[in-house]
């Protein structure tokens, strides 16, 4: 009876991460696929490379971003935490894109005249959110800054050292 119940419980957690897994890369690789889909239309016909490139760089740019949080998470030290910077500036820069591009879907799918130009308007969004990552890091991840804090307590006797390797802050 328990061997039965552990296969049962296997099997719920294999769906669990499966659906996690299906939830994370259409989630994550939706804005991505559409901007694709956008541009490459109006350079090249719809043939098995169109919806191979359309599908497949989403997928790998999902696949890199959790690779680079595996390590991240699991060798910690100061070397790997570009790891993590690499996956979250991903994550964010999905976030911050996924609104735009569901908004650019009703525009599109009402205006002929301004599908025409989605491939414009697709190239401008990435850039716009790829400087504002550039911009959250050269303002707040990348500079080290020394400051320091006078704290009134009577319970600490000694002096603290507290370093604080990263911090992103965008919004």
């Amino acid at each position: 009876m328990f061997a039965i119940m552990a296969k049962q419980n296997k099997f719920k957690l294999v769906l669990v991460i499966l659906t996690v897994l299906v939830l994370y890369f259409i989630l994550f690789g939706y804005p991505i696929f559409r901007c694709l889909w956008w541009i490459l239309d109006h350079f090249i016909s719809k043939t098995w490379y169109f919806y191979f490139i359309c599908i497949a760089v989403p997928i790998f740019l999902d696949i890199i971003a959790l690779i680079c949080t595996a390590i991240g998470f699991s060798i910690q030290s100061v070397k790997t935490r570009y790891f993590n910077h690499i996956s979250t500036d991903y994550i964010i820069f999905v976030i911050i894109l996924l609104p735009l591009i569901i908004i650019c879907e009703f525009i599109f799918d009402f205006s002929s005249a301004a599908l025409r130009y989605a491939w414009i308007v697709c190239i401008i969004l990435l850039g716009i959110c790829a400087l504002y990552i550039i911009l959250a890091h050269l303002n707040g991840a990348l500079i080290m800054r020394k400051k320091n804090i006078y704290l009134k307590s009577t319970k600490i006797k000694q002096s603290l050292r507290i370093i604080h390797i990263s911090d992103i802050h965008i919004g």
